[in-house]
Order: structure tokens, then C-alpha cells, then sequence
């Protein structure tokens, strides 16, 4: 991942996404934040990897990301989420002590912006859209929570499916004597 100097950023005409993340922030404090944090260049790369401190809230300016979950059991990652133009991603570690829990990639070229702990504490002390930035965080999180238990519910009713569906064809199996006794 490249870091971009300050001039490379305007050249480019790079803006801070109006969604997300940045919802309802004024134009002068959008101003004020675009280089409160640092902007870096991925191009087909790990951004973020599992397991590793992770220190950064990002948020994707152009292109997407996919987020992957190794299982220690399987050998392949199993994707988890598209991240895309607008959108947050490594709020948890962020938040949360360092440690990311899945692998970010970039796909393709991806422009990103990113903030330490430390820079956003600053930003949030100095300007009122701080508390904003700090909602839109909140609620992003939230959102990630119900989508996962919505996740979680179907999940448990395709497992209790499966498992009735089997025990119908194991009772089907047995001899009427066996059944008998079942």
C-alpha cells in the first residue's frame, strides 16, 4: 500500500464520500477531515490482515475491498462482505484494542482514507462534526450487528431444517421392527 502525499490527493481531485461514514458532515468540516487522517493507494493487495495489529478506521473512497474469515479447520477464506465507495471497514479493531479479525484485499486499485485513534480523538475534540463522525460510526456498527444476528437466526433455522430432514430419512431407514422400538 502506497501512502499519497497531500498534493498527490488534490492533484487527483480526491474527496471524502458524502455517505456512510461521512453522512451529514458539513462541506467545511469534510474539508477539515479529508486531511485530518491519511490517504493510501492499495492496488490488488492485503490491506488489513487478520490476526495483526490494525490500527486505522478506513473508509473506501473508490473501488471496493472484499473481506475474508479464515477457518482454522478449512484451507481456503471464506468471503464475508464487499465493501465499497463510501463504506467503513476495520471499525473493530480500531475501537476495540488492534487487532483485526479478517483479511481485507483490495480490488483492483482502491483509494482509501484512513485515521489513527490518536488523529480522530483530535478531530472529535476540535470539531463539532466529531460527534457526528462518531454517531455515523455508531450506527454503522449497529447495522453490522443486526445484519449478523439476522445471519445467525437463519443460519440456526437451516441447521434445524437439516436436522429434521435427516431424522425423517433415518427413521425411514429402519425396519418396521426397529422403528417399533424408536
Amino acid at each position: 500500500m502506497k501512502l499519497l502525499h497531500r498534493e498527490d490527493v488534490e492533484e487527483a481531485g480526491y474527496d471524502m464520500p458524502t455517505t456512510g461514514i461521512c453522512a451529514s458532515i458539513s462541506e467545511f468540516d469534510m474539508e477539515e477531515l479529508k486531511f485530518a487522517g491519511e490517504w493510501a493507494l492499495a492496488d490488488d493487495e492485503v490491506v488489513v490482515a487478520d490476526g495483526h495489529q490494525q490500527h486505522h478506521l478506513y473508509v473506501v473512497v473508490s473501488g471496493q475491498v472484499d473481506v475474508y474469515k479464515r477457518n482454522d479447520q478449512a484451507s481456503q477464506a471464506q468471503h464475508i462482505a464487499t465493501i465499497a465507495q463510501g463504506d467503513a471497514f476495520g471499525e473493530m479493531a480500531f475501537l476495540s484494542g488492534g487487532v483485526a479479525s479478517a483479511d481485507v484485499q483490495a480490488t483492483g486499485q482502491v483509494v482509501l482514507w484512513r485515521i489513527d485513534h490518536e488523529r480522530l480523538l483530535e478531530f472529535v475534540g476540535e470539531h463539532r462534526a466529531g460527534g457526528q463522525l462518531c454517531m455515523n460510526v455508531a450506527s454503522i456498527l449497529s447495522n453490522r450487528l443486526v445484519g449478523g444476528n439476522r445471519k445467525l437466526v437463519d443460519l440456526g433455522k437451516k441447521l434445524q431444517d437439516s436436522m429434521h430432514r435427516q431424522m425423517v430419512q433415518n427413521l425411514r431407514e429402519l425396519t418396521p421392527e426397529e422403528r417399533s422400538h424408536a
